[in-house]
């Protein structure tokens, strides 16, 4: 990022935590509170209508803030940009600019929206050191970016490991965001490079769809300049781990032209007989853990705020049957299992599938749709591409050797994990560093579920090893 982008994403940040009546943030210097605190402007009668309308469009938080006193060629270069607003308002912006370089005072008590607009403060401010090694060519030239969108509650699992990881990117070619459920979670961003969004209302299963586009929408939304059509979106889970050094994941999804869905056997499919009689409609099941295109990515994001498929729970009568684990799930049996998140991405890019025979035997070219063609086959197994590893229990040994599987023989005993059941995905508590570089080896990008600081089988700092090994791709030691 250079100082002319600087200087407008500076006046975005400035001008938005203000208009939300929240003052000037400031990070904490050396040997301040660990709590963030933040001075606070009082409010203005126009806050209400500013806060109303700053909800409806999304506020950016751009990584600019230097970690170094402004250079007078830098003031001269933000006083010439054209900012759309008179001089004395560019001089006060400047001054705020100053302003949240240092530490406030104790204003009133700290809220929700404070808190997020001082964590900018915080993850930008960190977020800097890495724009300082990018090169300074021109924002026509950048190169394709992967945005990693993390979906946490209280927190991201091991977020040390996803430092570490980060520090070792050009921060020209990634941005992070993270949805965070609960308050704590925003506060452990603080000094982090992945940045928060304001949180949205979300409920598990029937809607993390909203979230989800939350993060789309402020990724979208977030970078001055030209875009690129190479760009990625990655969504990741809080108890996700990188299974591949930054710069592998980047080559890797920089080789795909389309979007990565993980889509799920076709008993687990969702349908339901066709309007006309003629066959089924079908909904296709993935992994939540989808990445997608720049081009479906906006797609999604437009189609969300215009209430595309907002219906599809009740449409295929989701979960309203008892479970019986005789019967569920199987194709074409009328008996729909499953989440939002699930369905909703590939139903509104692709639509349902019309005219399915219950028999199956069929396919179809989807565009874009890495893996394609789809095979709607009820032998079929794991189709288009599953970029993050999840242990479901009842597919480990029914459908072959796969991506899945070969990871899963490749781990030494004390690395396997727990298996989970039919409703969960399993989950590692400990792991050998020979498990470790069995990730490193799989075919994922990214592997969970992890707990928060899981045990080293080997003894030792698990972050440290798991570092050492997947994000500096320095190989484990051979064991006897």
């Amino acid at each position: 990022m250079n100082v002319d982008q600087a200087a407008a994403a500076v006046r975005v940040f400035i001008v938005s935590c203000r208009a939300l009546g929240l003052g000037n943030p400031s990070p904490p210097q050396v040997g301040a509170p660990a709590v963030p605190r933040a001075s606070v402007l009082p409010p203005t009668r126009a806050r209400a209508k500013s806060v109303s309308a700053l909800r409806e469009r999304p506020i950016l938080f751009i990584p600019v803030l230097p970690s170094s006193a402004p250079s007078g060629a830098t003031r001269a270069r933000f006083d010439s940009q054209d900012l759309g607003m008179p001089r004395f308002a560019k001089k006060r912006t400047w001054g705020h600019f100053l302003k949240c370089r240092r530490t406030g005072t104790v204003g009133r008590p700290m809220n929700l929206p404070r808190l997020f607009c001082l964590v900018q403060v915080l993850s930008l401010t960190s977020a800097l050191k890495h724009s300082a090694r990018a090169n300074s060519s021109s924002a026509e030239q950048r190169p394709p970016r992967v945005y990693f969108l993390f979906l946490a509650v209280d927190k991201i699992s091991n977020l040390d490991v996803w430092s570490s990881f980060f520090d070792s990117a050009d921060s020209e070619k990634y941005r992070a965001f993270v949805h965070c459920k609960e308050k704590q979670c925003v506060q452990q961003m603080a000094g982090s490079p992945i940045v928060p969004v304001p949180t949205v209302a979300s409920y598990y299963c029937t809607d993390l769809v909203s979230p989800m586009n939350q993060l789309l929408s402020y990724a979208l939304s977030t970078d001055l300049g030209p875009t690129n059509a190479l760009d990625k979106f990655a969504f990741i889970s809080d108890s996700a781990l990188p299974a591949k050094p930054f710069s592998e994941i980047y080559r890797t999804l920089g080789q795909r032209d389309g979007s990565d869905f993980c889509v799920f056997p076709p008993g687990e499919w969702a349908d339901l007989p066709n309007a006309d009689g003629g066959g089924l409609e079908v909904a296709v099941k993935v992994h939540q853990w989808i990445t997608l295109s720049r081009a479906h990515a906006e797609r999604a994001s437009d189609m969300w705020q215009k209430g595309v498929m907002h219906n599809f729970m009740s449409y295929f009568k989701m979960n309203q049957l008892g479970w019986n684990n005789m019967l569920d799930n199987n194709f074409a049996d009328n008996r729909n299992w499953g989440c939002l998140d699930e369905f909703w991405y590939v139903t509104a890019l692709y639509g349902t599938l019309k005219k399915v025979h219950a028999e199956g035997d069929q396919s179809i070219e989807l565009p874009e749709f890495t893996g394609s063609p789809l095979r709607i086959d009820q032998r079929a197994g794991w189709q288009g591409k599953c970029d993050t590893f999840v242990i479901w229990a009842k597919y480990m040994n029914s459908l072959g050797r796969n991506e899945q599987q070969n990871l899963m023989l490749s781990l030494d005993p004390p690395s396997v994990p727990h298996g989970g059941n039919w409703a969960r995905p399993g989950w590692w508590d400990t792991i050998s560093t020979k498990g470790i570089q069995a990730i490193r080896n799989s075919d994922f990008l990214f592997v969970r579920k992890f707990i928060d600081k899981p045990a080293l089988h080997d003894g030792g700092d698990f972050a440290s090893a798991y570092t050492r090994i997947v994000v500096q791709d320095i190989a484990a030691a051979p064991t006897a």
